[in-house]
């Protein structure tokens, strides 16, 4: 049986979780709470090799570029409430 995935992974994050192979680079959105220290997250998430790529503070949301091996561990850190893969936008 393979790794228990983070709960807070959402269906498309915890797909591509769960297929990654090597360390494919995935961009992804992330609810986080109101109170999330940026200064804590931004040391905790390049502690796992990603970058923050934007925060939208009035909707508590984070882009970050990181492994997907990494997703569920990113998905565990406080504060973190739902991690979920960011999608290309198709005509």
């Amino acid at each position: 049986m393979g790794q228990q995935l983070s709960k807070r992974l959402g269906p498309s994050a915890k797909k591509i979780a769960m297929r990654s192979r090597g360390d494919e680079r995935v961009s992804t959105l992330i609810q986080v709470a109101p109170t999330m220290d940026r200064l804590v997250f931004q040391r905790d998430v390049s502690a796992h090799g990603g970058d923050v790529s934007s925060w939208m503070p009035e909707a508590n949301i984070v882009t970050v570029e990181i492994s997907a091996r990494h997703l569920s561990e990113l998905a565990d850190l406080d504060g973190v409430v739902l991690v979920e893969a960011g999608q290309k936008y198709q005509r």
